[in-house]
């Protein structure tokens, strides 16, 4: 099975009806309270280490939260939540008990970038009728058209055929499965190809022993996958993002200890790896700008374990989502956002650009289906509508402007056919000081579109060469 396309696990967050807010059930039942933790910055890690996914709120008054508003609580009911002008309600009345499907998960996304549309720091990739298409930036070969040609037409991936069932796109390298089976091609100087070689290749080359994968996320320079519920990492390690207790490159698959089965989401961002397991959180690797989210300050790195963050809220602890391009990671838990590390450009959506180094709230999301996150800028999908925030430099948040934000804003407006939503998105850049932002978005009717940056064709044959662009073009 595909992680994106319904993966066994469920998103249980929040429902609103007309509003969007972050409600947690710390007044008892039936009395959702809105709130935003901010924290500062972090420590350094090469063995896996929990990370709490749910900050203890603190209850303020919502002023968007009307009288009718409906939300899912921790408990797992429904509750509609009497309120008078700005003040919360303290009665609510359950209105039935949340069904099996989820509220938002249009495409089962969990795994950082893996899916039909991934983008990495410069080009793009899409699945269309089981045949994988790249198009962009081709400098190291990651395109896998067998060239080194840069191009803003889609070009469909030597070798794979119609039997790919997702794929992920790093920073100079791309991964995808085919079948069951994991192939990568493009930068290998850090070994992120799996192939016991530092080569690069401008095709795909087998991953050895990877064949019974079920997803996939490439990261700057190291490559992570889950097979058979176990986790595998290889490539770059100069921060122990790997997950073994040294800092050589991992030529080949590696198993990460403690982790061989109940591993259901991976993220391999700049030099950290987050993954979820049992419903838990877990980050190792670099520290610097807190991207851990374990609370520390310690800026040096550790080769041996850090300090274990503290449990979970009760009932909050199901991580369903993860996703870490550059040194920002958001990661969604019981349905509700929540981001930590680098917020320079305000990527984090936490309304300011402070770096935190425990998991944020982001402001003004509920029942989110995909959270995404890059090295400039952060994305959402809910309810088939994405919002954008951070850098907007590029136009990489599709607003119609170059207006940065540290919080969501307007929706991305789509020139959608009848009946046609959008189901997946894709956030572009992990590195802001050599790729532009960008954002690809795919349909229910497998079409693509993408905006902002374009330096080397990444938005597709729509625009123009060396054009940006500030709303969604058709690329695909």
């Amino acid at each position: 099975m595909r992680i994106r396309r319904g993966y066994g696990i469920l998103l249980l967050g929040l429902l609103t009806v007309g509003t969007y807010q972050n409600c947690s059930n710390t007044g008892g039942p039936g009395n959702p309270y809105v709130y935003n933790t901010l924290s500062g910055a972090g420590a350094s890690s090469t063995a896996p280490t929990f990370t709490n996914p749910l900050p203890t709120p603190t209850p303020v008054m919502d002023p968007f939260l009307t009288s009718g508003s409906i939300a899912i609580n921790p408990g797992g009911t429904i509750v509609t939540v009497g309120t008078t002008g700005t003040t919360l309600g303290t009665t609510a009345t359950v209105a039935g008990t949340v069904a099996t499907a989820p509220v938002n998960n249009t495409t089962g996304q969990q795994s950082s970038g893996y899916g039909n549309v991934s983008t990495g720091d410069v080009h793009a990739c899409a699945i269309k009728a089981g045949a994988l298409y790249c198009w962009g930036d081709n400098d190291e070969g990651e395109l896998g058209a067998g060239n080194n040609s840069n191009t803003s037409t889609p070009v469909v991936v030597s070798g794979l055929g119609q039997n790919v069932t997702g794929v992920a796109a790093g920073a100079k390298h791309t991964c995808a499965v085919q079948g069951t089976a994991l192939y990568c091609w493009g930068s290998g100087g850090s070994y992120q190809l799996g192939s016991g070689n530092s080569h690069n290749s401008n095709i795909p080359v087998a991953v050895a022993g990877m064949t019974n994968v079920t997803a996939v996320s490439a990261g700057y320079d190291h490559t992570c996958a889950i097979q058979a519920g176990a986790l595998y990492c290889w490539g770059g390690n100069g921060a122990g993002q790997v997950g073994n207790t040294n800092s050589f490159s991992q030529s080949t698959p590696y198993a990460v200890p403690g982790f061989q089965t109940g591993v259901t989401a991976v993220s391999a961002g700049y030099q950290q790896t987050c993954a979820a397991m049992n419903g838990y959180l877990y980050c190792w690797g670099r520290n610097n700008s807190g991207e851990l989210g374990i609370a520390e300050n310690v800026t040096s790195m550790s080769q041996s374990p850090s300090k274990m963050a503290l449990p979970p809220i009760a009932g909050l602890k199901m991580v369903t989502a993860v996703s870490s391009h550059g040194s920002s990671v958001c990661s969604v838990a019981n349905g509700m956002p929540f981001c930590w590390g680098t917020n320079q450009y305000g990527q984090l959506g936490i309304g300011n650009k402070t770096s935190v180094n425990v998991p944020t709230a982001v402001f003004g999301l509920v029942g989110v289906g995909q959270l995404e996150v890059s090295s400039d800028h952060g994305c959402s999908l809910t309810m088939g509508t994405v919002y954008c925030w951070g850098s907007n430099s590029s136009g990489q948040l599709g607003d119609g402007t170059k207006t940065s934000r540290d919080a969501l804003g307007a929706a991305v407006t789509f020139s959608l056919n009848a009946g046609e939503t959008v189901n997946e998105i894709s956030v572009g850049g992990f590195n802001p000081s050599s790729s532009q932002g960008f954002t690809c978005a795919r349909t229910n009717q497998y079409r693509v579109f993408c905006w902002g940056g374009n330096i080397n064709g990444q938005l597709g044959p729509a625009a123009a060469s060396g054009n940006n662009s500030v709303t969604p073009l058709l690329a695909f």
